[in-house]
């Protein structure tokens, strides 16, 4: 009993000179605490009760129990109200967010703390460096600049061709990834949208150039694929993400059966889990492109079946919802968030696939998307409990982003 009193006393006193520690090392650095509230981290594991989110500068320096935490005397105390602290939300789908006051107003504000553009002109690349408008801070900005494509193809064809890098061949598409990292882009996208089914996409020799320059630059490749004709071609060449859902196939659809009881593509259904296996991370979209909020039809059903069984199977969801295309809206994105639920997602894996994982889509894992000791203070508090009803996230009372209060609704 003496030898167990005598560790536990060396353990407490070691842990008491490491909070001590702490308190001397922040006393340059602003001290922010946040208290009286029920922590979810971003990673998964458990609430926490009665600790507290120490966070020194404009990053988070751990967790801490509230009652053996020793804060500098200049240090900040923030009440949550007995709210959810959670890590800031990440928007891993978005365009025309180009604008800081777009991602002040209709993001930060409203707990999106980073958004990730998947499609932008070339040289508005340099403007998702501004985090800041005077006083004002905006939700941060990640790119992809404009999608590797082909003449004649998508998005050009949709959206204007200031929307694509277009290539000929692999060497042209090994430069064109070179060109867009010096840029600053964050991941690479390419298009494998065929369209009505005569646009021109990618050949997978020129996919595999994509893959394979973009890796060697520490870059990722997220693959636009809506025909599912084209989702083995994104496997073969190495993608690591799909956004949306494959719900075309040749003149058809890949669904059969009933809206109560939908089946896919035998073909396509084998695809899902070749891409489990190969650790491709899937960003539904589900808001955007089934443009309804129930099952209401085979094809939405189809589309959540496909999400179903991919998480079943193992993969890894991310939030995405490619605002501002109609119906989505500013803000969490929470149609989208229901949606996932409808597709057998827990509460608490939506909260990872909005955080922890849209911030590895992002490339932004190794800063963003847990609170955990090292990474970037962006935090938001809900009034509500989100693990008993989603509706929760739409009530924010606080955003930080980096340390900094953004915005106090209490």
């Amino acid at each position: 009993m003496q030898k167990l009193i005598g560790v536990l006393t060396v353990f407490m006193l070691a842990l008491l000179s490491m909070l001590g520690a702490l308190g001397a090392s922040a006393q340059d650095e602003g001290v922010v605490v946040i208290t009286n509230g029920v922590i979810i981290d971003g990673t998964g594991a458990e609430p926490l009760e009665g600790q507290a989110l120490v966070i020194v500068g404009e990053r988070i320096a751990g967790i801490y129990e509230t009652a053996l935490y020793d804060p500098p005397p200049d240090a900040q105390f923030i009440d949550a109200e007995g709210g959810t602290i959670l890590p800031g939300f990440i928007n891993a789908h978005t365009h025309f967010t180009e604008e800081f006051t777009d991602r002040r107003d209709n993001h930060l504000a409203h707990g999106v703390t980073s958004v990730c553009n998947l499609d932008t002109a070339l040289e508005a690349m340099p403007a998702f460096d501004m985090l800041r408008d005077g006083d004002l801070l905006g939700a941060r900005g990640f790119i992809a600049g404009p999608m590797v494509a082909v003449e004649g193809g998508y998005p050009g064809i949709a959206w204007g061709e200031e929307a694509a890098y277009n290539v000929v061949g692999p060497d042209e598409a090994a430069a064109a990834v070179n060109v867009l990292a010096e840029n600053g882009a964050n991941y690479i996208k390419i298009s494998l949208e065929p369209g009505p089914g005569d646009w021109p996409v990618l050949t997978l020799e020129e996919v595999q150039a994509v893959t394979e320059a973009a890796h060697a630059n520490d870059l990722e490749v997220i693959a636009h694929i809506e025909n599912a004709d084209y989702l083995e071609q994104a496997l073969d060449g190495g993608v690591d993400m799909v956004t949306h859902i494959p719900h075309r196939q040749g003149s058809g659809a890949p669904f059969s059966g009933t809206i109560d009881a939908p089946e896919i593509d035998a073909e396509l259904d084998a695809l899902i889990t070749r891409m489990v296996e190969d650790g491709v991370r899937l960003i539904p979209t589900l808001h955007v492109i089934t443009d309804s909020l129930s099952i209401d039809s085979l094809r939405s059903a189809g589309m959540i079946e496909f999400v179903r069984r991919f998480h079943e199977r193992g993969g890894v969801v991310v939030v995405g919802n490619d605002y501002p295309i109609e119906p989505t809206g500013p803000g969490i994105p929470l149609p989208e968030m229901q949606l996932l639920s409808l597709a057998g997602l827990s509460n608490m894996e939506i909260i990872v696939a909005g955080t922890a994982s849209a911030a590895a889509a992002c490339g932004q894992g190794e800063e963003l998307g847990t609170l955990e000791e090292g990474k970037l203070a962006d935090v938001v508090i809900v009034a509500g409990d989100p693990l008993a009803d989603l509706n929760a996230l739409e009530d924010v009372s606080l955003v930080l982003l980096g340390g900094e209060i953004a915005f106090d609704y209490r």
